[in-house]
Order: C-alpha cells, then structure tokens, then sequence
C-alpha cells in the first residue's frame, strides 16, 4: 500500500466509492471495505476533513459521499473549508 510508504504529512483523497456512518450520515449502511479504510487512516493519526453528510456526488435524485479527504492532524489545524462551494 501507498501510504505505508509515505513520509511526513498526508493527504490522501479520492473517490473511495465506500460507504460509512462516519462521513455518509445516519441513513447509510457501513461496509467492511470502509472499516479496513477506516483502521488504516487511524492508524497513521489521519483526520477526516471531508463534512460528515455533506454529498459529494450528485445525479438527478441521488447523491453521496464518496469523495473523502483524511489529512494529518498539523495540516487539519490550517484548514479553514473543506468542501463544496455552492455557487
């Protein structure tokens, strides 16, 4: 894995396509792949950044949390917004 490489601070993102209560809100069912990613973001101290609930993703009537953002604690302490500017 990528990030047992990594040195320094982190910022690991992307379209995980993984489902969790943590950052897809009280109506979504958690999945085994979410928990593994889960484990390994706590492991190295990584802060979710990405807002619990808020979708991502949208098309028609769907949207989710797919996208999610974990950061390194000094690098959460800067940031100011994480998330999508609503125009």
């Amino acid at each position: 894995m990528a990030i047992e490489e990594a040195k320094g601070e982190i910022i690991l993102l992307g379209n995980f396509n993984t489902y969790y209560l943590i950052w897809g809100g009280k109506y979504v069912v958690s999945e085994e792949q979410a928990e593994r990613l889960l484990a390994e973001t706590d492991t190295r101290g990584l802060v979710l950044t990405t807002l619990k609930g808020e979708p991502i993703w949208k098309r028609g009537q769907q949207e989710s949390v797919i996208d999610l953002i974990f950061i390194s604690p000094d690098l959460y302490k800067k940031v100011n917004f994480c998330g999508i500017v609503k125009e």
